[in-house]
């Protein structure tokens, strides 16, 4: 009877030949040693995936955590504690859920992000074929890694001795996130880094294997999260589904929810928002638990911020338990909004209800998921990426390409500037100076016209338009073009339906 777990001489062997050459020749003899130190055909062998446990270090909390590799390349890593979290691909869909929260699945450059790692610490890099183009550099003992339809990309930094993956970076926006791979041992005859260290925006965390062997449920569904929605939320069939909304002289939306039972005063109704935020004045008075660290990403940069854990969160008919908020200095708003901020409600209110949002009133409503549906809209495919709305939009030039949908932003459109350098945005443009403030401080950048812009069916024409300079901050970001603003929303009630995956439009009487 086989053994799944022993190594075979033929892998003996090759594994020994890969450790022996310590230089490469020529790229092309880089990249077949690293090919044949990955040991892939190993994985063909074996009769179940491979089952990782341990402990790890992220975001500032201590945590165990599950890994499970299939020799097809599917993953599942599911860790513990008050950030929990899992995060899983099939080999065809790859989603995420916080805990207690919906499912998310992961598309375009967010996915590739999340699969590069992984697909470095398994091996399954090696075998990827299209999906993932591989590029040997000269005289390095590095490969360039990238994704063909995203453009992803990362440098792989080998061991020379062994061909074996040491370092992964990659930029984020304007910032380098990088993984190193060490402590390396044979698991089923295959190379597994058994310590993983990573860093992103001043936050480091590692991963580290202190079991492995056989995964029993190879074949499960458990590498795969579509369908699952959150279950630390309630809607209160008694409680009507209009929410009081009050827009400020700035433009921007504010909502007053109900946080462990208490008014602490006016959160930020914000789709820019990747997580629920509170200042740290709100969240000291209802002394709420303080733990771990996180990089906030704004405008102009980033700064680090720590968790608060509440025990619920209420607006309207809505109530979440459990809540985790961002730590947020939200005090520097006051005099531009003329009341002070408590908080802002970004990605965790609007995955958990229909949010149906009319700007010109203004007016809000939240709907339970769970079998409502809006009339006479005009639908559109949203994509979710980082806790922010996406969609595919067009503009002058006949070009299109993803953009942010951002509620907090009071502009029409901005793009950001990657986009402004690659497609040579401000060439021949009559622009001024114009600055972009927010969490991370102010972000310089250019103010012109746009001929045409078109979201769904409607078509804008010369566009008040801020095209973005800096390269660090959330306008850095070269997974999506630019960013909408509430200035383009205003002639519909927008419906956000995060859980079907779609954004609805229904046009304004005119």
């Amino acid at each position: 009877m086989k053994n799944s777990l022993r190594i075979s001489a033929t892998a003996c062997l090759l594994l020994c030949t890969a450790s022996a050459a310590p230089t490469f020749q020529s790229p092309d003899g880089l990249l077949a040693r690293a090919r044949l130190a990955a040991q892939r055909p190993q994985w063909s062998m074996l009769e179940q995936g491979l089952r990782f446990t341990g402990t790890t270090r992220g975001r500032g909390v201590d945590a165990t955590f599950e890994l499970c590799f299939r020799a097809d390349g599917a993953y599942r890593y599911e860790t513990d504690g008050p950030l929990a979290q899992v995060s899983t691909w099939d080999s065809d869909e790859s989603w995420s859920a916080a805990r207690g929260g919906p499912a998310r699945p992961l598309r375009g450059a967010e996915l590739d992000a999340s699969l590069l790692a992984q697909w470095v610490h398994s091996g399954w890099w090696a075998d990827a074929g299209d999906a993932l183009r591989v590029e040997p550099i000269e005289d390095q003992p590095e490969l360039r890694l990238s994704f063909p339809s995203t453009g992803v990309e990362a440098l792989l930094t080998l061991d020379p001795e062994t061909a074996l993956p040491r370092r992964l970076s990659r930029n984020d926006n304007g910032f380098e996130a990088l993984v190193e791979f060490s402590d390396y041992r044979p698991v089923a005859g295959i190379p597994i880094a058994h310590r993983v260290d990573y860093s992103q925006a001043g936050v480091r965390g590692f991963v580290r294997i202190e079991a492995a062997g056989p995964d029993p449920d190879p074949a499960g569904d458990r590498f795969g999260l579509r369908g699952r929605r959150a279950t630390d939320v309630r809607f209160n069939p008694e409680a009507p589904a209009e929410v009081e909304l009050r827009r400020v002289a700035s433009g921007h939306l504010l909502v007053n929810p109900r946080v462990d039972g208490r008014d602490v005063g006016w959160f930020i109704l914000d789709t820019g928002a990747g997580q629920l935020c509170i200042d740290p004045g709100a969240a000291d008075r209802l002394e709420l638990p303080e733990f771990g660290e996180v990089p906030a990403v704004g405008n102009a940069g980033t700064v680090l911020a720590s968790f608060r854990q509440g025990a619920s969160f209420v607006l309207g008919p809505l109530e979440q338990r459990d809540p985790v908020y961002v730590e947020l200095e939200l005090d520097f708003l006051e005099p531009v909004f003329g009341v002070p901020i408590a908080g802002i409600c970004g990605y965790d209110l609007f995955a958990r209800a229909i949010v149906q949002l009319d700007l010109d009133g203004p007016s809000l409503w939240l709907h339970d998921p769970a079998g409502f549906e809006v009339e006479d809209a005009t639908w559109i495919d949203l994509e979710v990426q980082g806790g922010l709305p996406c969609v595919i939009c067009s503009f002058e030039g006949d070009r299109s390409g993803l953009f942010r949908i951002d509620t907090g932003d009071s502009g029409s459109v901005t793009f950001h500037s990657p986009a402004v350098r690659q497609l040579g945005l401000l060439e021949g443009r009559e622009t001024r100076p114009a600055m972009l403030g927010g969490v991370g401080g102010s972000a310089e950048a250019r103010s012109g016209r746009l001929d045409w812009f078109t979201l769904g069916d409607r078509r804008f024409e010369d566009v008040v338009t801020t095209f973005t300079t800096n390269e660090q901050g959330a306008h850095a970001d070269a997974a999506s073009l630019g960013t909408i603003g509430s200035g383009l929303l205003r002639p519909f009630v927008v419906v956000f339906d995060y859980p079907g995956e779609r954004l609805g439009l229904i046009a304004r009487s005119q």
